[in-house]
C-alpha cells in the first residue's frame, strides 16, 4: 500500500477522461489514488467503503465500475472484490528495478484472481517493456503466468 500518489498531470488532458462526467472523474481518480491502491495496480476494493468515503450510492459506483470496464479501463471482480486499473502505471510513476521487485512481489502474493495477474503480466511485458528477468522476479511463485 503506497501512502502518498502523484496524479500525472495528463490525467486531466487524457481523452478519455477529458470525456468523463464529473461524478466519473471523481470516482476515476479516487480509483487512482486511495488508500488501498498498491505499487503493482491491483488492489481489493471494498465498494461499501469507497462508497461512504465518496459520498456516491453503491449502485452508482457499480454502474460507474462496468462503464470503466467496458471501456477498457480496469477490471473489476466481485467474487474476490478486486480491480485492476489498466493504466496504472500510465499515470503512477513506478521504477522497474531490482529494488520494487520484491514489494511487487510481495503485493502480487496476496492477489486471489488469477485472470488480474495474467493481465497484469501482459500489460508490464508488451505496453511498458518490463526487462524479461524483472519480470520472473515480480511473478517469482504467482502461479497465474
Amino acid at each position: 500500500m503506497l501512502s502518498t500518489r502523484r496524479i500525472d498531470t495528463r490525467f486531466w488532458k487524457d481523452d478519455f477522461t477529458a470525456d468523463l462526467m464529473p461524478m466519473e472523474k471523481y470516482l476515476y481518480s479516487y480509483l487512482i489514488t486511495n488508500p488501498r491502491g498498491t505499487g503493482c495496480g491491483i488492489y481489493w476494493l471494498d465498494i461499501n467503503s469507497a462508497a461512504s468515503e465518496l459520498g456516491i450510492e453503491v449502485e452508482l459506483i457499480s454502474k460507474m465500475l462496468s462503464y470503466f470496464q467496458s471501456c477498457r479501463k480496469l477490471i473489476y471482480t466481485e467474487e474476490t472484490d478486486e480491480i485492476l486499473l489498466l493504466d496504472w502505471y500510465r499515470y503512477n510513476k513506478v521504477e522497474f528495478d531490482s529494488g520494487n521487485e520484491k514489494l511487487i512481489n510481495d503485493e502480487l502474493r496476496v492477489v486471489k484472481n488469477q485472470v488480474l495477474l495474467r493481465e497484469l503480466f501482459r500489460i508490464l511485458k508488451e505496453e511498458n517493456g518490463v526487462h524479461e528477468t524483472l519480470l520472473k522476479g515480480m511473478f517469482k511463485d504467482i502461479q497465474a503466468v
